[in-house]
């Protein structure tokens, strides 16, 4: 049997209202073609 890893994260998307002045970038690393989601990173400023 093979096994495989799955990289699963969640953060906030750059879409709605920003309270208290916040911002958020999203950028998102995909590998393959278009398997899945090699990580996904949320930038605070």
């Amino acid at each position: 049997m093979m096994r495989q890893a799955v990289l699963v994260s969640a953060a906030r998307t750059p879409i709605g209202k920003a309270y208290r002045g916040a911002r958020y970038a999203v950028i998102t690393v995909c590998i393959g073609s278009g398997i899945g989601a090699a990580g996904l990173f949320e930038v605070v400023s």
